[in-house]
């Protein structure tokens, strides 16, 4: 994260990679990952990590939040909103859901 805050995103992309890889089941770097992913506009790879994050903790209320933004980027409204209001039935105070 300390790379995301600098604007050193592909190194960041990087060790989000290797974070992944050798902790397939840290549903923390996935959704670290996905976060990156939305910034730089690449929505289906968000969404993604963003799914996978919530399979393995589906009470993370912000990869709710962030996938909901994605599919709203990409047009797909009904599954937006779905996102965001199971985000919001977790954490009421998420400003950005």
């Amino acid at each position: 994260m300390a790379r995301v805050r600098l604007d050193k995103l592909n190194a960041a992309l990087t060790d989000f990679d290797r974070a992944v890889q050798l902790n397939p089941r840290d549903a923390e770097a996935y959704l670290s990952r996905g976060v990156l992913l939305y910034r730089v506009d690449d929505f289906a790879g968000a969404i993604r990590d963003n799914t996978n994050a919530l399979e393995l903790n589906p009470k993370l209320a912000l990869a709710w939040a962030n996938r909901g933004q994605a599919r709203r980027d990409q047009g797909d409204l009904v599954g937006s909103l779905a996102d965001l209001d199971q985000a919001l039935k977790l954490n009421p105070r998420l400003a950005h859901a």
